[in-house]
């Protein structure tokens, strides 16, 4: 049974015999010039002769060997490098809130969310939207704890909980506030967040025994 091989392997191979017979080729001019001059005697020149092809072929395999597994290594980290988690841009909904159209932003950022519902950047821009743009507690809080039922990331935890406890504060919500004061010295012991909330919780315990 007659072996086929794909056309690529085929040139391949052809190049890997173009460039062997280069340096035969190479190897003959070089030995010719130094018989010629009289530096090598006729029995070597007949060694040189016949250890060319073989001596050629040898090194360009080497050498194409050697290119291949460069070209891999450096294939992988550049590939290894483009592996580094990629943070999507919004320019349609940012240039939108540059532009004071916040209503557009939001059901912009809604539109892209029903396609890509697990986009927690997106996901996360809205909420900070409503809280410092459109000044909405409500729905940052709501867009918030929509983000904590999906997975994400310990430091978008952390972000999520940063946030809910400013709301909290400062809409008075104080069992609300108690308790996310409690998730974060529970969750994250021996973190700022975790030391600043174990303050703030003590606080406000104090202030509501006093009431």
């Amino acid at each position: 049974m007659t072996e086929h091989r794909p056309a690529a392997d085929e040139a391949l191979h052809r190049t890997e015999k173009v460039q062997a017979l280069f340096l035969v080729l190479v190897c003959w001019i070089w030995t010719g010039a130094l018989i010629f001059r009289g530096r090598l005697s006729f029995v070597g020149a007949i060694l040189v002769l016949a250890g060319a092809f073989p001596l050629a072929f040898g090194l360009t395999r080497l050498i194409r060997g050697g290119s291949a597994l460069f070209a891999e290594k450096l294939i992988g980290g550049l590939s290894g490098a483009g592996g580094v988690t990629y943070q999507q841009g919004y320019s349609i909904q940012e240039s939108l809130i540059a532009r004071g159209r916040l209503d557009e932003a939001v059901e912009s950022f809604r539109v892209h969310l029903m396609e890509f519902p697990d986009d927690i950047p997106g996901r996360y821009r809205l909420a900070t939207l409503h809280l410092r743009e459109r000044n909405d507690p409500g729905a940052g809080e709501a867009e918030l704890l929509n983000i904590r039922r999906r997975a994400h990331d310990r430091s978008t935890a952390m972000l999520i909980t940063n946030h809910l406890i400013d709301i909290y504060r400062a809409g008075g919500q104080t069992g609300k506030l108690m308790g996310e004061l409690q998730r974060a010295v529970r969750d994250w012991p021996g973190t700022p967040l975790a030391e600043g909330a174990a303050k703030l919780l003590a606080e406000t315990r104090r202030e509501r025994g006093g009431r």
